[in-house]
């Protein structure tokens, strides 16, 4: 698939890993991760507007991003490995935009339609690893100016860095480790949420700031 998209002029810029909340896993009915690339080409600005009929069921998650500045590349990796290799972590939201049939869907539906990946933005400020205790970080989700839900890096297989170490294993299984500078999504901590025209989205992390974006 990596290749396809270098193919159509697209860069990576990171990976995502998917389905790692309940909430998400219980969205639709699976009940293990998936797992995905990001790319450049795709990224929108913080607090930007984008056209609902450029996509077709585009929905929003909130997540955190980890920055990494060591390649994740041995067997058994721990989550002290994933701190250690953590230049910085910011929030995020994702756009995913479900391409396969979601009706009895598989994952390996799911990791062949690139975990449903259509965008990202990325927040302001960023935290280091011994700043901040990812399992307590909390956000509080507005949308259209109404709280919509709350979370924290918990909902993610008990703390968020959980979810880049299933990952880093999984590609170090599949013979594509996570890399330095890479970008990586540690999935969801809310279910996706339905973006129509007119919405807006707004997550406020705290001391991590907000990421917001509009669909016209």
């Amino acid at each position: 698939m990596l290749v396809e998209f270098q193919k159509a002029g697209y860069v990576r810029a990171g990976r995502k890993i998917g389905l790692t909340s309940k909430a998400m896993r219980d969205l639709v009915n699976i009940n293990e991760p998936d797992y995905g690339s990001i790319y450049f080409n795709d990224y929108f600005p913080n607090g930007g507007t984008l056209r609902t009929a450029d996509f077709i069921i585009p929905r929003v998650e909130v997540e955190f991003a980890y920055k990494l500045k060591k390649e994740l590349d041995k067997l058994d990796i721990t989550r002290e490995d994933v701190l250690e290799a953590t230049e910085f972590i910011v929030c995020a939201l994702e756009l995913i935009d479900n391409r396969a049939d979601m009706e009895g869907l598989k994952v390996f539906d799911s990791i062949a339609d690139n975990a449903a990946f259509a965008g990202y933005t990325l927040g302001d400020i960023p935290l280091y690893p011994d700043e901040v205790d990812m399992r307590n970080a909390g956000v509080v989700v507005y949308k259209n100016g109404r709280q919509e839900c709350a979370s924290s890096g918990a909902a993610v297989m008990g703390d968020a860095t959980n979810g880049i170490v299933w990952l880093a294993n999984k590609m170090v299984a599949l013979g594509e480790p996570l890399e330095a500078g890479e970008f990586v999504l540690a999935g969801s901590v809310v279910a996706a949420m339905p973006a129509r025209p007119g919405d807006s989205f707004m997550a406020d992390f705290g001391k991590f700031g907000t990421v917001s974006v509009h669909f016209e």
